[in-house]
Order: structure tokens, then sequence, then C-alpha cells
């Protein structure tokens, strides 16, 4: 059946070759018309509400079983799918005869677009930093669930951008270094990007978690400093360093921990 909406996410079929030459034009005219110094891949993933489907009282759900990405798992890695089976009889099928092709191949479509992107925007624009934004959890969680396999993205992309929005996923600031880490070890430059806030002002209704204080926000910075072994951090959300009376100390603390670290 359709993948049901959660808070505000459906995700996209990312098979749909139509869809993704448009992604592929379109990342090119942004570096062509606009003077940027890099462009970051978003949703470069299979469909996943990652955010309340990782947390670990969730059971995530699989996809996407549809009829265009079955045909593509068929030519693309010759499997003999039986022909006209789609969504739970497709997904039990591949489920005890082609498990690790099916992930294969998820992975296989998320590179091949990112590979694509990266390569058109260069020419376009020599120098360009490129860099993919990256589910946060294990290795094999990315690449079963998502597609994204991180050390095949980190030899297309200058920077990986893990999404460590850990008060959303029920986690404490300590697994951002241990998820950080793990990231870090495949060789690329990683920007951390980190949850600051989850005041429901930034959040337009959607769950992010328990509050988090200034000081906590100044922890979890820290975390992720030391455990990209580096200075290179984005902040979650951008609205929390400059809207209400919070923002001031908030960007103190978060100053003291990079200069800290």
């Amino acid at each position: 059946s359709p993948r049901a909406q959660m808070e505000w996410y459906t995700g996209l079929i990312p098979t749909d070759a139509e869809y993704n030459d448009w992604l592929v034009q379109q990342c090119r005219r942004i570096v062509t018309e606009h003077d940027v110094d890099g462009i970051g891949l978003d949703f470069i993933r299979w469909p996943l509400h990652w955010e309340l489907e990782l947390r670990p009282e969730w059971t995530p759900r699989e996809s996407s079983f549809d009829s265009l990405s079955l045909e593509c798992f068929r030519r693309d890695t010759g499997v003999p799918l039986p022909g006209g089976m789609v969504g739970v009889d497709a997904a039990e099928w591949i489920r005890r005869h082609a498990a690790q092709e099916w992930v294969d191949f998820k992975c296989w479509t998320i590179s091949t677009v990112a590979s694509r992107i990266a390569a058109s925007v260069r020419q376009a624009r020599p120098g360009v930093v490129v860099g993919s934004y990256v589910v946060p959890g294990d290795d094999e969680q990315r690449r079963v669930l998502l597609g994204q396999d991180v050390a095949k993205l980190a030899t297309t992309c200058d920077e990986l951008l893990p999404m460590m929005y850990h008060r959303m996923v029920h986690q404490d600031e300590e697994w951002i270094g241990s998820v950080v880490h793990q990231i870090a070890t495949h060789g690329t430059n990683v920007r951390p990007v980190v949850q600051v806030s989850a005041d429901e002002r930034f959040s337009a209704g959607a769950d992010w978690g328990d509050t988090m204080s200034v000081n906590d926000a100044a922890k979890a910075v820290s975390v992720a400093i030391h455990a990209s072994q580096s200075q290179r951090v984005a902040i979650f959300p951008g609205e929390a360093l400059l809207l209400g009376p919070e923002a001031p100390p908030l960007r103190n603390a978060i100053v003291r921990a990079l200069h800290n670290g």
C-alpha cells in the first residue's frame, strides 16, 4: 500500500529516472546561477521518517516495493523476481531469496544519483563542495533501511553531514559521539549537524523530543566536535541562534564549546 504520511513526511520513490534527471539538472542550475560555495544533498535515501522510526521503541518499515522500483531491481541485478509481484508478496520473496541483492541495489541506486549530481555540479562550477546528509544510526541500518552506503558516499562527496538530532530519536549526547566517530572512520570530512533545540516554535508541530537547555546544547556540540576531530559543525535548527530570549546565551555557549574543542 502507499506509504502513509507521518507528521510532515511521506517520501519519494528513489528509482524514478525522470525525477532523478530533473534533480541532477536542478542542482546544476543552482550552482550555475548562484554564487554558492557548496551544495548539500538532503533526503538522498530510500524513504524513512527516521526521526520517529529509528527511536528505540519503534519498528521501522522498509520500502519501496512498488512496481517501478521492482522492475529496476529485475533489470539492474538480473534477479528473477516473478513478474507482476509487488508489495508485500514481493517483499517476502526478496526477503527469502534475494535479501542481500536488494540491499546492494538500494545502495547502488542512491550512490549513483549522488555521483551523477556531484559530477554535474563540479563540471559546472569547479571547486564547489558537495555534501551528503547522512541518517544517524549504524552502518547496517543505513544500508538496509535507507540505501545509504557511507563508504561509497564518501568516495563521491567532499563532506558527510550526519544529522545528529539526538533528542528526536530519544538518545543522549554521548550517542552523538559514537555515531559520529563511526562515520568518521570512512575517511572523509565529517561535519555533524547538531540538534540544539527541541522548541515547538521551530518544529512546526513535529515531535522533536525532550526540551533542551543551553548546557544540553553546548554538550551536544562539544561531543560532536571531539568525535569528528574537527570544529566543522552545523547547527540545527539555525533559527534557535537568532530567535527568542534564549538565542544570545545559546550562541555564547556554542562559541565556548567550539573554542574549547
